[in-house]
């Protein structure tokens, strides 16, 4: 009974979060290419086609930067969709930028407007 009422609920809870198959597929590709060059590199958000990565040394760093290109070409290959941004960071240092607070900002204020006061 418990297995069943999971099975009703994962699906809902999936498309809320925005996860799809193309963008995992696009998140396992990108982490098959990151591991190649960078092994303990890690995806540590995926938000407004933003996919943000943590490093664990600036070499690693400038290395994944040299490489973005190609990165984003392999990428577009098989799957098809709007290819993502790709943003590198040292470990603990990946922060959406002000840019992005500012628009989930302005959404959450446009959709409360009992809070404007």
């Amino acid at each position: 009974m418990a297995l069943q009422a999971l099975k009703d609920f994962v699906p809902g809870l999936v498309k809320r979060i925005g996860v799809t198959d193309a963008g995992f597929q696009v998140v396992s590709l990108l982490e098959r290419e990151i591991h190649k060059s960078s092994p303990q590199a890690q995806i540590v958000a995926f938000k407004n086609n933003k996919i943000f990565v943590e490093v664990d040394s600036s070499v690693q760093l400038y290395e994944l930067n040299l490489r973005k290109r190609e990165i984003l070409k392999i990428l577009g290959k098989p799957s098809g969709v709007e290819l993502p941004e790709l943003r590198f960071f040292l470990k603990g240092t990946a922060h959406p930028s002000a840019q992005d607070r500012l628009r989930a900002s302005r959404k959450t204020w446009a959709q409360n407007p009992q809070e404007r006061n």
